[in-house]
Order: C-alpha cells, then structure tokens, then sequence
C-alpha cells in the first residue's frame, strides 16, 4: 500500500512546476555538496581560524560593528556568525561551524541554478540551470573555502551578491515591493560579509538593465518606476560611497592600498585567467613541456586562445550575451584583488575565486548548452554535452577529493597534537618536531598556484591551534628539523623555524616532553619521542641493566603491545662524555631466532646523540 501511494504521490507531481525546479537544483547541489566535502565536517579548526577565533575572544557582540583594531580587515557580519555560536554553544564547536560553510556552499549552488535559469533563454532552460549548479559546486578551487572555517566571508558573501541579484529579478518580475526592499537589504548587507561586497549595487544595475532590453526574460513589473529607482540608486550609493567611508573611519591595523606593480599585476591577471578557462587551463603544462615555454606564457596562451574560440562558439550559436555577462561578472569578482593584493597572497589564495567561480559555471554550462542544441552537431549534440559534462565534473570532484585527503591526513596528525597537549599539565613545556605546516600534491595540475592544504600558517603558533581547538593554554613548541624528515607520498611542509643539532639540543633541554612526526606509508602520527631527566647523586653501575665501555648505562625498560605494535621505551644514562658516535638498536626475533623487527637510532627517536 505504501508503495501505491508513492508512485501515484510521484505521477502526480508537476515537474514543470518552480517549486519542483527549485527543489531539485538544491537537491542536487546539496547532494554534490555533501559528497565531496563531507570529510569536512568533522575537521579541527586550522588556517586562519585561530586568528580568527582569537580576535573574537577580545570582543563583545557590539563592538565587532564598531571596531577593527588589530586586525586588517572589517567583516563584523561574518564575525557575528561566530560569536553567536558561541554564544550558543558556550565555546567554538567546529562541527556546527563546519557545516555552516558547507550549507551555505550548497545554497549558493542553487542560486546560481536559479540566476543561470533566468539568464537562459532558449531550449532546455532546466539543463542549463542544473549544469551551471553542478560545475559551480564542483569548482576545483573551492576546496580552500569550503572545509575552512576562517573563510566563511567568501561564501557568506557569494549568498547575499547571489540571493541580492535572485531577489531584485523576482520582485522586478512579480511586482513585489516586499521582494525589491529585502534584495536592496542584503546589498546594504554584503560590504558588511566582505569589502566585495561593494559589487552588489553593480549587480543590481545589470539585472536592471537585463530587465530593460531582454523583455522575454519575464519581466512584468508594476511596481512604480520612482519606488524601483530609488531602492537600486540607495543600493548603489551604499555601496560606492556609504560603506567605504565608514570603513575608512575605523580602527584598524595599517595596511595601506596600493596599486601593485606592473609584473605582479600581469602574474595575477595570469593566474585569474587560467581560473577562468579551468577546464582548459591543464593544457598549459603539456605546453610548458612540448615547447618549453614558462609557466606564464603557456597559461596566457592556453586561456586567451580558449576565450577567442568561446566567442566565436557562443556568436555562431547567438549565445554571445552569456559569454560577456560570465567573463563580465568573473572579471568584477577579481578585479579588487588584481589590482591591490600581492602576488604571494594570491598564488596561495584560490580562495580569492570563490565568488569568481559563479561567472565560470555560467561560462561552462552555456558552452554545454549550445553544444546540447547546435545545428552543427545535430542528434550528436545531448550526447556530446553530456560526456564533456561528465569528464568536466569527474575532473573537478577528483581534485577536491585529493585535497580533502589531505586535509583529512593532516588533521588526523595535528588531532593528536591537541590531545597531548590536553593530556599535560599547564606548566609542561611541549616540544612538536616537524608537526606538518602544510600538505601538497607531489604533481600539480595546473601550472600556476600552489594546490596544496594549509593548516598552521608562520603568522601563527601551535599554542593559538592548542588553544582554539582545546581552550586550554599550554606551552607549545615547534622547530623543523631535517634529519628525521623523510621522503613521503606527498610534500609536507614542517612548521617552525629549521634547527640543527646544537639548537634541537637545546629546546630538548626545556621541554618537558618532546614529540616527532612519523611518516608512515598511508598516514602521518605523531610519536612520543621522550625526554630528559636530570637526576641528583651518582649512578650506582650496579642498579644497571647494561652499562657499555664504561660509559653509558642502560637503567630500564618497558614494553607495550598494543594495534600489532611493540614499543619498547629505554631509559639511558650517560656516566661519563661520550667520545664517537653510538646508536642505540632494538631488534625483535620470533620464536625460531628470526630477525621480525628492528629500530635503530640515536635516543629520542632519532633527536639526540649520546
């Protein structure tokens, strides 16, 4: 009975319905969401969170619209979304703010569907609006902005630019002043998520001005031309002149604006363009190869030959106002960062594309869509649309996928470091060696950008990560040491400053305890390496275990068996200075006398010499 009733609930439905089309974009954009970034959820805070996350701490829920001393930028709107967690929860809960990011991704993807669905205009409208949610969820270079807590503004304000947009073309189209005022409310609202926010007001203009000369894009509006202009003149206004003065007013840490030189800018133009043309983009490597070119030339080669035959594609098929709205709308989203922000923070901020991307779906899918219904390929065309799709969507899920791997291996490791530091007493002093700064593919895909996962940035301490993801404060150390870094599956860039054997010796002596990165074939763990003991009186040779060539004393050991592992802790004692070089071997036979397993080293786990 149940299953009669479904099928006949199922018949019944009205897939023409917008209700239906909206609920099936969201569906699928939270579906692709989930799916590629659900290790997410469950990762620490990393990155910039703990800047984040510490500013907060020093400021009530008023003064994040008052204030910004300390701190570079002004985003009191994103700020509020944190501290109300808190507030909620009584401390940062990672999970919740993890998942905050991810609905809002998933939410953005289908308000792209709904802005591609009103641009579109011909045939199979659905299919475009679906592609476009699609390749914008599955954007390579989110993966940055997604699974991290701190860059909740890139999302946060690609909801208010894509739902202000959303709403200005609903009440244009229906005539509702309710829908105009709560769309020119979220274009006063976006500066507040992040400084691009300023872009809403020039959005609204375009959607306006769609509104005039494409008629058959549904526009019916009675709503009286003065009450239309006024709300977009106050957008726009806000937006160019209200917020950018009242940013300039506040306090906040110094960083003057200034126009980058003429090399940074055709790097960062390089760099924008290649995440413009994505799909196209891993050309440039094959051509750095054939032809030697550098990584500059091939990208700018690969991406303006690859807009020249779009345009030629998208006026062939007349089409050619998708192509200038996408490019029109990536080029805005960039441009702030082209010409003020450094080249360095741009190669290491694909984050910065987040907003960029949408114009990139509505780019791809409108090429897609007028394969779909071109004359030139005839009934070859939904098939050829439909593979290039799926090679283009396997693409961009397979490299995220990596990326969260990494993520994943990362925060499985630096998970351990926050519990020994739990485990400690607030006056231990901890030692990390080689904890991992950040991860990185050992192939890269495209040629330009660095597309590994960062998680302690060098503007920050293991103590602010301690602290963040435990709220306990603890003295924690790091230092990077090359000698017991091994060769790995992947790049792992080690965290604080690079030592050698005097300085490792002396930050042993300090601490407490000290720890070591292992690298293990399929993951990263942190072992115990040991400490130093200093005991008052003489050795007594006979209290010994071993004592060897006079000179050094084996006092104990332990053993523990546990997960098919044996670690076996040695106490030594040093009787007198040691002349040479020993290490130290502990080798297991079976029961037939043969050699299973062995561990040869200096003491420490490989960190100091007898």
């Amino acid at each position: 009975m149940i299953w009669r009733w479904t099928i006949k609930r199922i018949r019944r439905i009205d897939y023409d319905s917008p209700r239906c089309k909206a609920f099936l974009t969201l569906f699928v954009a939270v579906i692709l969401t989930f799916a590629i970034y659900r290790e997410a959820i469950d990762l620490p805070f990393f990155f910039d969170d703990m800047i984040h996350l510490r500013w907060l701490d020093w400021h009530s829920l008023s003064s994040l619209w008052t204030t910004a001393e300390a701190y570079i930028y002004y985003r009191p709107l994103t700020f509020l979304v944190w501290k109300i967690s808190h507030i909620m929860w009584r401390h940062y809960d990672s999970f919740v703010l993890h998942l905050v990011n991810m609905a809002l991704h998933a939410l953005n993807g289908a308000l792209v569907s709904y802005l591609a669905y009103r641009l579109f205009d011909g045939e199979r409208r659905l299919l475009y609006a679906l592609a476009a949610a699609s390749l914008f969820v599955t954007y390579p270079f989110s993966y940055q902005s997604v699974p991290s807590v701190g860059s909740l503004s890139k999302p946060l304000l690609a909801f208010l630019v894509l739902s202000c947009g959303s709403l200005y073309c609903e009440a244009r189209r229906r005539g509702s002043r309710f829908l105009l005022f709560c769309s020119t409310v979220l274009a006063l609202l976006a500066p507040f998520a992040h400084e691009n926010g300023v872009l809403a007001g020039a959005l609204l203009i375009v959607m306006e001005s769609l509104g005039l000369i494409r008629k058959n894009l549904g526009y019916t509006s009675r709503l009286p031309s003065l009450y239309s202009i006024s709300a977009l003149g106050f957008s726009v206004v806000w937006s160019t002149i209200g917020f950018p003065i009242i940013w300039s007013m506040l306090r906040k840490s110094r960083s003057p604006v200034r126009l980058t030189s003429l090399e940074s800018l055709w790097q960062k133009g390089v760099y924008f363009l290649q995440g413009l043309v994505l799909p196209a983009a891993p050309l440039a490597k094959v051509l750095t190869r054939i032809f030697s070119l550098d990584d500059f030339a091939a990208t700018a080669l690969v991406a303006l030959s690859t807009l020249a035959l779009l345009f030629v594609f998208f006026r062939q098929t007349k089409r050619i106002f998708l192509l200038f709205f996408s490019v029109g709308w990536f080029v805005a989203s960039v441009l702030p960062a082209w010409l003020f922000l450094k080249w360095n923070y741009v190669i290491n901020g694909p984050r910065l594309l987040y907003l960029a991307s949408v114009g990139n779906a509505l780019l791809w899918a409108g090429a897609l869509s007028a394969v779909w219904s071109s004359r030139l390929f005839r009934r070859l065309g939904p098939v050829l649309a439909g593979i290039v799709l799926l090679i283009l969507l396997w693409h961009n899920v397979a490299f995220i996928r990596y990326r969260m791997e990494l993520y994943v291996l990362g925060a499985d490791l630096l998970s351990q470091v926050t519990e020994t530091a739990k485990a400690s007493v607030a006056d231990e002093s901890l030692l990390y060696v080689n904890i991992p700064a950040w991860l990185a593919p050992k192939e890269s895909t495209y040629a330009l950008g660095h597309e590994g996962v960062t998680f302690i940035p060098s503007y920050v301490g293991v103590k602010d990560f301690v602290y963040v993801n435990s709220g306990l404060e603890r003295k924690t150390y790091a230092v990077r040491f090359a000698n017991v870094q091994k060769h790995w599956r992947d790049y792992v860039g080690c965290y604080g400053p690079r030592v050698g054997w005097e300085d490792l010796d002396k930050a042993i002596r300090k601490a407490n305890v000290a720890y070591v990165t292992e690298y293990l074939p399929a993951r990263l763990r942190l072992a115990e390496a040991g400490a130093l003991e200093t005991k008052n009186g003489k050795l007594d040779k006979e209290d010994a275990l071993a004592v060897f060539d006079d000179r050094m004393a084996l006092i104990k050991g332990s053993f523990e068996h546990q997960d098919h592992e044996l670690t076996v802790t040695l106490w030594w004692s040093c009787l007198d200075e040691i002349e040479g070089d020993y290490t130290a071997f502990v080798h297991v036979y079976d029961s037939e006398g043969h050699l299973v397993a062995q561990r040869d080293g200096y003491p420490l786990l490989g960190l100091f010499p007898f």
